[in-house]
């Protein structure tokens, strides 16, 4: 049997999982108001529904994923240059920043439409939605 383990970049957020849990059920009337999103599916669907040629950790990535982004949000890049200038590398890493950029493109968006993965939203045990979130765009749309 082939398994495969959860990696420890999952363990690690975990706690943060819990704690946005923990405010869902809380505020259980306003769940729709908190959706997650991966950074490259969102990625994905800004660039017409194609993955990324280039790791987001090499430059050519990061340079692939910033184009990207200023066509939504033309002040990106210099955002992208200014938090790098003011964290350190232990606590910010630049595609961190990237990863925060797109999904800030994604929630702010002023064309298209939000879309689900997986179609409908699956529920966990105690209810609470899960679903993974992109923006779904027409490149013909009018900006």
């Amino acid at each position: 049997m082939n398994r495969k383990s959860v990696s420890a970049q999952t363990w690690a957020i975990c706690p943060k999982i819990n704690e946005v849990d923990r405010l869902l059920l809380k505020f259980r009337g306003q769940a729709h108001l908190i959706q997650e999103v991966h950074p490259e599916v969102c990625f994905w669907a800004l660039a017409d529904r194609k993955p990324m040629k280039y790791r987001k950790t090499t430059v050519e990535g990061r340079n692939e994923r910033l184009h990207i982004l200023q066509e939504y949000e033309p002040g990106v890049a210099a955002l992208f240059e200014d938090a790098l200038s003011r964290t350190l590398r232990n606590q910010v890493k630049a595609d961190d920043i990237l990863d925060a950029s797109v999904a800030f493109v994604t929630a702010e968006a002023r064309q298209g439409v939000m879309a689900s993965l997986s179609g409908e939203p699956f529920h966990d045990p105690l209810g609470l939605p899960m679903e993974m979130i992109y923006l779904k765009i027409w490149k013909n749309f009018a900006k």
